[in-house]
């Protein structure tokens, strides 16, 4: 007789289940290295803003440096985040989106990523983007890609993100035997646990809007509704589909001229984890704050001049929204 465990997809592009097999001392050597390369990534992305912020001082888009604590129904989650403009006119920008993260559940992965925005009419800036996605779990190294659209007013946004699977599917076979007495026989049961692990095609979408609400100066409510679909790219699995709400409150200025406290929330239902809850909290520091505001000016005689609205000037440099991996 026999049983098996089908694969579980997990976050935006790997899917794996229960890791049943992690000992203490194994686990928080991984968390130590994890950490590291956390640390080595940020480190990097806070060299480039530096060198970037000293280029392009009076640019309408400045450096970020974004770090992040979180929980959901898996445990605890941390990040680390750069944005930083490359190359920038008065009215698009070429940047680098560099993330890190860890689970503290023997997983780890990096992001990065090319992007484009462009204010197209005072009210309005799109956006485009492309990231390599690289997840570390149970031994185990997973490669996707994302792609994504965005658009941002300053009362509303919405983005479509697609997941392309690159490079990752393991699986991990046990068996375990139980002896019983039926009717005077003695009778061996045999179960088969089949663990596995893969990247995973997928498309994900959201649409938010600045709450109309009277709230303390620099203080801001944001509310988002969305879904999700993710398949298993051999079909071997079934697939996954869902829909999401959540919330973010801002505070600005709240250590300094241009940072930004962030409380977030999230709830998910799907048709294979049901619902699901998450929170973050997350501290956005600008480089060069109080720059940036003044867009009358071209960046070189031949550069068009765009108007700004004083709602979107808030909002050019918000985080890139979505599974980004």
């Amino acid at each position: 007789m026999g049983t098996t465990e089908k694969s579980r997809q997990v976050g935006g592009m790997v899917a794996r289940g229960e890791d049943f097999r992690v000992r203490a001392g194994y686990r928080r050597s991984r968390i130590v290295r994890h950490l590291w390369k956390t640390t080595a990534l940020t480190t990097l992305a806070l060299g480039l803003s530096g060198v970037v912020a000293y280029g392009d001082p009076d640019g309408l888009w400045q450096p970020q440096i974004r770090a992040i604590v979180g929980a959901d129904n898996n445990g605890g989650n941390a990040a680390l985040e750069g944005f930083i403009p490359i190359k920038q006119t008065a009215e698009s920008v070429l940047f680098l989106d560099v993330r890190a993260k860890h689970d503290f559940k023997d997983a780890s992965g990096q992001d990065i990523g090319l992007g484009i925005r462009r204010i197209v009419n005072p009210d309005l800036m799109l956006g485009g983007y492309a990231y390599l996605n690289v997840e570390n779990y149970n031994s185990t190294q997973f490669t996707a890609g994302t792609l994504g659209v965005e658009a941002i007013t300053p009362n509303f946004d919405a983005h479509v993100n697609v997941f392309v699977p690159i490079k990752g599917d393991s699986t991990d076979h046990s068996t375990s035997s139980t002896l019983s007495m039926v009717s005077n026989q003695l009778i061996e049961q045999i179960s088969v646990l089949d663990h596995r692990d893969y990247a995973a095609w997928g498309i994900e979408g959201e649409i938010g809007a600045q709450v109309p609400i009277n709230l303390p100066d620099k203080h801001s409510l944001r509310l988002d509704i969305g879904g999700y679909h993710f398949e298993d790219p051999h079909g071997d699995d079934g697939s996954v589909t869902g829909a999401k709400a959540g919330f973010e409150y801002t505070i600005g200025d709240v250590f300094g001229s241009g940072t930004e406290l962030v409380l977030a929330g999230e709830v998910r239902d799907d048709n294979r984890d049901h619902t699901q809850f998450a929170g973050s909290v997350r501290l956005n520091i600008p480089f060069n704050p109080g720059h940036g505001s003044d867009t009358t000016g071209a960046i070189s005689a031949a550069d068009p001049v765009y108007p700004l609205s004083e709602g979107l000037r808030k909002r050019v440099n918000e985080r890139v929204r979505g599974d980004i991996g």
